[in-house]
């Protein structure tokens, strides 16, 4: 094996995460309430292994009632005692909880069970040659946000910031920016209630009580980690893939990753090119001018439909459209405009094979599992019930291979519209 593909092996999933797909980390069991057990037949029962050994009795000075009743006294209090000690340990199991049993440290021999996704694609975290990488969306999107994150740190995982993670750390951040009082922003955590009610409208958007309790479910190591998260993380060259680049949402074609501006990586979800934008404005307006112009010298109204009046719009914008009116895209946070992955790709295929540039990303649930040339989107929907995704990129003494592994999800939302 190539020293170099030896520590090529990336793995990267969708943004749904395992946070979306519970069925793929083990479930956490809570402590079930205190049962006593049916005694065996050849078991000491509950109330026999609780009882205290009896001691041995304590010397007797004579007296003179008969020599029968001073022996019989300190058995029957000894009895009377072990009566009720054994009440008593009765009561407490009756009214206390159970104890969740102290967990063993994990050793060299028992190694907790991997997710589904990770163990399906032979992930192996003790090797030291694989690496995992999330494209965002850890939290929020299912019942145990806390527990993604820790199982990403304890895998020693990489991932970029995606919109749930930034909203979460600017809920956070407001929770624990002070007040005038020195108290927080955010309700239930000091001041007074109606004050904070107000103080949630103006600084929060309505709805962002899940990221409110996300937040504050999280530890300052857990916020740490989170806050130094990338919106582009440069991967570097990967032989056949080129130079690799993993957001959330994607990258604007035509600009460079470095001089990237952080919201489109986040929240990117089609583009739109504005010169053109403001030639279809100029031709529609030019088609509906010419109309109302013939049925004024007409002096009828003149019925014209959609399809034929939209024919005529586009016939007046291919007139006025210039060679360079698409060099200039914006990208916008809703599927309004075009995909932007085509563009990337006609974009990357016309450079030099040393400038291209691979972008892997997650957010786009309309496209689903869309891989391109230079673009991998990889949203298979596991949050709405339907695949979480891996893409695997290994590298061997035969070169580099890339697949995509697969596995089902259990729907913790219902599907967005995106038309």
């Amino acid at each position: 094996m190539s020293p170099l593909f030896a520590v090529v092996s990336f793995l990267y999933t969708s943004d749904r995460l395992f946070n979306s797909a519970v069925s793929l980390t083990p479930p956490i069991e809570k402590p079930k309430p205190f049962q006593d057990p049916k005694p065996q037949a050849d078991e000491p029962t509950l109330e026999e292994e609780l009882k205290p050994a009896e001691p041995a009795p304590e010397p007797v000075e004579p007296e003179s009632k008969p020599a029968e009743q001073d022996a019989k006294q300190p058995e029957e209090a000894e009895k009377n005692k072990q009566s009720e000690d054994t009440e008593q340990n009765k009561q407490s199991q009756e009214t206390t909880p159970a104890q969740k049993p102290t967990e063993k440290p994990n050793d060299s021999t028992q190694q907790p069970k991997p997710p589904e996704l990770l163990a399906k694609t032979g992930y192996d975290a003790e090797s030291g040659n694989d690496h995992l990488i999330f494209t965002g969306g850890l939290l929020t999107l299912g019942p145990d946000s806390a527990a993604v994150v820790d199982l990403a740190m304890s895998l020693g995982a990489s991932s970029v910031r995606g919109i749930p993670e930034d909203r979460v750390l600017l809920v956070r951040e407001l929770m624990n920016a002070p007040r005038n009082n020195g108290t927080n922003k955010i309700h239930g955590l000091g001041g007074d209630n109606e004050a904070d009610d107000e103080l949630e409208q103006e600084h929060l958007a309505r709805g962002d009580y899940v990221e409110r309790i996300v937040a504050n479910s999280l530890t300052v190591e857990q916020i740490d980690w989170l806050a130094d998260l990338p919106a582009i993380l440069d991967i570097g060259n990967i032989p056949t893939v080129q130079s690799v680049y993993v957001s959330h949402a994607g990258l604007v074609p035509g600009l460079k990753p470095d001089v990237h501006d952080p919201w489109p990586a986040m929240n990117m979800r089609s583009i739109v090119y504005p010169r053109e934008q403001v030639r279809w404005t100029t031709a529609k307006k030019l088609v509906e001018e010419r109309l109302k112009k013939q049925e004024a010298e007409s002096g009828k109204k003149k019925f014209i439909g959609r399809k034929a009046k939209d024919a005529l719009i586009l016939a007046a914008y291919q007139d006025s459209a210039r060679p360079g009116d698409r060099d200039v895209m914006v990208p916008i946070d809703d599927y309004s405009g075009y995909e932007w992955a085509p563009v990337w790709n006609r974009m990357e295929s016309e450079k030099s094979e040393a400038e291209r540039q691979t972008i892997i990303y997650g957010r786009d649930t309309k496209y689903g599992l869309n891989l391109g040339k230079y673009t991998f989107g990889l949203n298979t929907r596991c949050v709405f019930g339907e695949q979480l995704t891996a893409l695997v990129i290994s590298g061997s003494s035969t070169g580099v291979q890339q697949k995509t592994i697969s596995v089902d999800c259990s729907r913790e939302q219902e599907p967005e519209n995106t038309e």
